[in-house]
C-alpha cells in the first residue's frame, strides 16, 4: 500500500521562508536545530550578496516548483559573477584559520536545494496536519524503500502513532541530509480501510557527538543526522506564533496576509478568544491585514487590525457562538465586503457567505497609530441596508 503525498509548497511555508533573516556561517554547525526556522544560512557563504542570491533562487524554486536542474542553471551564472565557484580560500571567523574550500559545486547546490525545499514542505505539511488533527489524529511514517534508504529509516517505515506522540518531536521528517522520508495523516476510517494499527514509539537510542565548532559534546539520536533531531514544522509554527502585529507591519502586503491568515487558523487563537490565558499570552493578536484603501479611509498608517483581550471577552459574552475560526471572516470582510466609514474612526463591514451575513466593526485609536476589532457577529440583509442608509456613513470604495 502506498498513500501519496501531494508535495506542493503551501503559501504559509513560502511566507515563513521569506521572513527568515540572513545568517553568515562558516560551517553547518554554526546554525543549529531550531535556529533554522529564523535564519537562512549556507556554509562558507561568507558574503551577504552571495547569501541573498542563493536565497532568491530558493524562494523562486519554492514558489514556481522549479526542479534541481532549473535551480542550478539559474543560480550558477550569478554565483560565477560573484566569485563563489570552484576552490577558493575561506577564513574561519572562529579560529582565523584559512582553508581551501569548494564553493558552488553541483553537489553543494543539490544540498542547498534539497535541504530548503524539504524543510519548507515539511513546515507547511505540519501546519496542515495541525489544522485537521481533530478529524485525522494519526501519522504514519513513510520511507522510500530503495537501496539509498537508511536502515533506521527503513525500520521506522509504517510506524503509526498519534500526532501528539512525543516521538514526532524528534522524528518528524526530514531526519537528515538528503532524507526523503515523509508522513501521511490518517483518520480512524483510514486505519480501518488500510488495516493499520496504532503502535508504540520505536526505541530511541543515543550516541555522543562533539560539535567541533563549540567543543560541546551532546547526545544525539541514532538514525538521525546531528542537528536534525527536531520537528522542523513545529519550529516554524512556533516562529509564526511569535510574530506580533508590530513585526507584521513591515512585511509586504501579500506576505502579511498569509502570515495573519495562518495565525488566525492556528490553535493558539481559540484559547485567546475563550479567555484562557497564561503568563505568555499576548495582550492582543493580529487578526486581519488592512487593505490600503481601508487604512487611507481611516487616516492611519496601520496595516494590521488587532484583537485585544478586552474585546475578545466582550465578543465571548455577547456572541458566544462566535468561534476562533470565524475570525477568518474578517479578511474576507475587509477584502470583498461592503465597508462603511462611520465618522472618522469607525469602519463597519458586511459580507455575505452562503445564505448568512457577517458584520464587523473596526476602530482607529485616537492617536491614529493602531486599528482594533470592536465586534464580530452574524448579521442579515436588513442590518446591512440600515448601515448603508444611516446618515453620516460613507461607503469605502477600493
Amino acid at each position: 500500500m502506498r498513500i501519496e503525498l501531494k508535495a506542493l509548497p503551501p503559501a504559509e511555508a513560502v511566507a515563513l521562508f521569506r521572513q527568515k533573516g540572513l545568517t553568515i556561517g562558516f560551517a553547518w554547525q554554526d546554525v543549529w536545530k531550531e535556529s533554522h526556522a529564523a535564519a537562512f544560512t549556507v556554509a562558507k557563504a561568507m558574503r551577504a550578496d552571495v547569501l541573498e542570491a542563493i536565497r532568491k533562487e530558493v524562494d523562486r524554486a519554492l514558489i514556481e516548483g522549479r526542479t534541481l536542474r532549473q535551480f542550478r542553471n539559474d543560480l550558477t551564472p550569478t554565483l560565477q559573477k560573484l566569485g563563489w565557484r570552484g576552490k577558493a580560500p575561506v577564513t574561519d571567523p572562529l579560529t582565523s584559520e584559512t582553508v581551501l574550500a569548494q564553493l558552488g559545486s553541483p553537489r553543494r547546490l543539490r544540498t542547498i536545494y534539497d535541504v530548503n525545499m524539504r524543510a519548507s514542505l515539511a513546515a507547511g505539511q505540519w501546519q496542515r496536519i495541525n489544522r485537521v488533527r481533530a478529524r485525522r489524529p494519526y501519522l504514519r511514517y513513510s520511507a522510500v524503500l530503495d537501496d539509498r534508504t537508511r536502515p533506521d529509516h527503513r525500520a521506522w517505515h509504517g510506524t503509526v502513532l498519534r500526532i501528539d506522540d512525543p516521538w514526532w518531536n524528534t522524528h518528524f521528517p526530514p531526519n537528515g541530509w538528503n532524507c526523503r522520508c515523509t508522513t501521511q495523516q490518517l483518520s480512524e476510517r483510514d486505519l480501518r480501510r488500510f488495516k493499520l494499527e496504532v503502535g508504540t514509539s520505536p526505541a530511541i537510542q543515543r550516541r555522543a557527538f562533539r560539535n567541533r565548532r563549540t567543543g560541546e559534546v551532546a547526545q544525539v539520536l541514532i538514525g538521525i543526522d546531528p542537528g536534525w533531531d527536531y520537528n522542523v514544522g513545529d519550529a516554524w509554527l512556533r516562529r509564526l506564533r511569535s510574530l506580533e502585529a508590530d513585526k507584521l507591519q513591515g512585511f509586504a502586503p501579500d506576505l502579511r496576509r498569509q502570515l495573519i491568515s495562518t495565525r488566525v487558523r492556528e490553535s493558539d487563537v481559540s484559547p485567546f478568544l475563550r479567555g484562557v490565558t497564561t503568563a505568555s499570552t499576548p495582550i492582543q493578536l493580529p487578526v486581519a491585514a488592512l487593505p490600503e484603501s481601508v487604512s487611507a479611509a481611516l487616516g492611519t498608517n496601520a496595516s494590521v487590525a488587532r484583537l485585544s483581550r478586552e474585546t475578545a471577552s466582550k465578543i465571548r459574552e455577547k456572541h458566544p457562538a462566535v468561534r476562533a475560526l470565524d475570525l477568518a471572516r474578517l479578511q474576507r470582510i475587509l477584502d470583498d465586503g461592503e465597508l462603511f466609514l462611520d465618522g472618522d474612526r469607525h469602519l463597519v463591514g458586511f459580507v455575505q457567505q452562503g445564505d448568512k451575513w457577517w458584520r464587523a466593526v473596526f476602530k482607529r485609536t485616537a492617536d491614529g497609530r493602531e486599528v482594533f476589532l470592536v465586534s464580530l457577529h452574524p448579521s442579515n440583509e436588513k442590518q446591512r441596508a440600515r448601515a448603508e442608509s444611516k446618515p453620516g456613513r460613507n461607503k469605502v470604495v477600493d
